[in-house]
């Protein structure tokens, strides 16, 4: 499925960063490898939000959309902050074969959570009245 196309290649683009950074490769290739990341990232974001506003109420569509993108900017800017660190002390080599690794772990884990949170919402949910009673 398209999600775990995605999953798919972001693995792969971190898995290149560690052969990248084991070998001396053109500029070309290490830019090409920034793209296709940048690339499976924006389309993370596409397919996570799609799946996020198959369960979202609609009643407060805008918050739960504003809670997501929060979460979302909030991981990147300290996964930004965690990995900079990370490769300063520990090399690039076992950054991004710790990114790999994750990558590997938590595609597993959001396919199998995304899977019970779509299950859940097949199912039929009270009315907000009937949650109030």
């Amino acid at each position: 499925t398209f999600l775990w196309a995605i999953i798919t290649l972001r693995t792969l683009c971190f898995a290149g960063y560690v052969f990248a950074a084991y070998q001396d490769l053109p500029l070309e290739l290490l830019i090409a490898l920034s793209v296709l990341n940048t690339f499976s990232r924006y389309m993370e974001i596409v397919g996570l939000y799609t799946t996020f506003m198959r369960v979202a109420s609609l009643s407060q569509a805008g918050t739960d959309f504003t809670i997501l993108s929060s979460a979302n900017l909030s991981m990147y800017m300290f996964g930004s902050l965690f990995a900079g660190w990370f490769g300063q002390h520990y090399g690039y080599i076992s950054l991004f074969s710790l990114a790999t690794f994750l990558s590997i772990v938590t595609g597993f884990l959001a396919m199998r959570l995304g899977r019970q949170v779509l299950d859940m919402g097949k199912a039929p949910l009270p009315l907000n009245s009937q949650l109030a009673d």
